[in-house]
């Protein structure tokens, strides 16, 4: 069965990255979620997609120019346009306290800047490994040295490759950087590429599939995962419950 990934948590309709979209997902029973990690100027790690806080937040500048202090003041949910109630930038302790409670498979995107500090994947690592949640965690990023850096430091931990261009022999990088999995973007994703995946017993996670006849037909194609903004949409078409 084809997993359904909560992107950003049930973004469509709740502000991303917010513990409400998370919560929501958990609700509409989707499988797991997809979130974003980044860090402060103080060296905290927080649940965060953009470099700056410019789209998602009543604030401006980046992220890694803010103290954790500073940046627990802003809305979170400021720019969404049904959502009047203030919600947090989550920090990831905040959301993994959460998370590790659930029976959620969990997908984390490590975000990356030119400011990105050396200890960066250390400091994400050691945190999780304070949670046990073994199986259940994929880490992934379009940072491919990130990742290889990842894997030296916890070759247990799943590894998911994101890429939204053209990659030629995209199964070299399993072996060569030690990841486990491919996550590209649905316009790069076709049959030929899933039964190679299938083939070389390598798990594909789509993303970011929204309308009906794209779901249907990734959940056709037998992908492993399909990452949605629509969580609850997606379960109804894999149901076979949309007329």
């Amino acid at each position: 069965m084809v997993e359904i990934i909560a992107h950003r948590g049930s973004s469509g309709d709740y502000p991303e990255n917010t513990m409400t979209a998370f919560k929501e997902a958990e609700k509409a029973l989707a499988d797991g979620i997809e979130m974003d990690v980044r860090f402060t100027k103080d060296k905290q790690l927080v649940v965060i997609h953009d470099e700056t806080v410019d789209r998602t937040t009543d604030g401006k500048g980046k992220v890694s120019e803010y103290n954790l202090a500073d940046l627990k003041q802003l809305n979170a949910a400021a720019n969404h346009p049904n959502h009047p109630k203030k919600e947090e930038i989550l920090t990831l302790k905040e959301y993994l306290d959460w998370a590790s409670k659930t029976h959620l498979i969990l997908n984390i995107e490590v975000k990356y800047s030119k400011d990105t500090y050396f200890e960066y994947e250390k400091d994400i690592l050691n945190l999780l490994a304070n949670y046990h949640l073994g199986d259940r965690l994929i880490i992934s990023s379009f940072n491919v040295d990130g990742l290889a850096k990842i894997a030296k430091l916890a070759p247990q931990v799943k590894l998911g490759l994101l890429y939204s261009k053209k990659i030629n022999q995209p199964e070299e990088y399993i072996s060569e950087y030690g990841i486990e999995a491919l996550h590209p973007s649905k316009k790069l994703t076709n049959k030929e590429l899933i039964t190679l995946a299938k083939e070389k017993q390598i798990p594909i996670r789509i993303f970011t599939v929204n309308k009906v006849k794209e779901m249907e037909r990734f959940f056709e194609m037998g992908c492993t995962s399909m990452i949605t903004d629509y969580p609850k949409l997606a379960l109804k078409v894999r149901n076979k419950k949309i007329l």
